[in-house]
């Protein structure tokens, strides 16, 4: 029998690891760019953050939110430095998000958000600890 593409094949893991990871916090950021009032009140109430440091704040979640998610998705199209800085970012965004807004809000929501949190920031680290690579040999575009 021929060899299946997807059989035996830690790249491809990886890449859906990669897309998936991606997507969680892309589309969120961009939610947030387009309407960040909810989350700017949010930052208010959950970090305590008032005046200049909201918009600081803001403006720092959604560029790593918007930007990383895109470059995690592209993975081995960008440079590594790129990739890294990215995957970084998004952890420590997705740590400060776990333990100050689900962690601490945990009566009202329950186990699952964090639980989700929880999974990204394990998905991230994973990310972080390993080069992005082409799931099916060369990725030249």
């Amino acid at each position: 029998m021929g060899k299946i593409c997807c059989q035996n094949n830690p790249s491809l893991g990886l890449a859906l690891v990669r897309f998936g990871t991606g997507l969680l916090f892309l589309l969120p950021g961009v939610m947030k760019f387009m309407d960040g009032a909810m989350f700017k009140g949010m930052l208010e109430g959950a970090l305590g953050l008032s005046g200049s440091f909201v918009e600081i704040a803001y403006w720092l979640v959604v560029i790593f939110e918007v930007l990383g998610g895109a470059i995690l998705i592209l993975g081995p199209l960008v440079p590594e430095a790129f990739y890294k800085v990215s995957a970084a970012g998004l952890t420590v965004v997705s740590l400060v998000a776990l333990f100050a807004v689900h962690i601490s809000g945990f009566d009202e929501k329950g186990w699952m958000p964090i639980l989700f949190q929880v999974l990204a920031t394990l998905s991230l680290v994973a990310l972080l600890v390993t080069k992005p690579t082409c799931p099916f040999g060369s990725c030249k575009v």
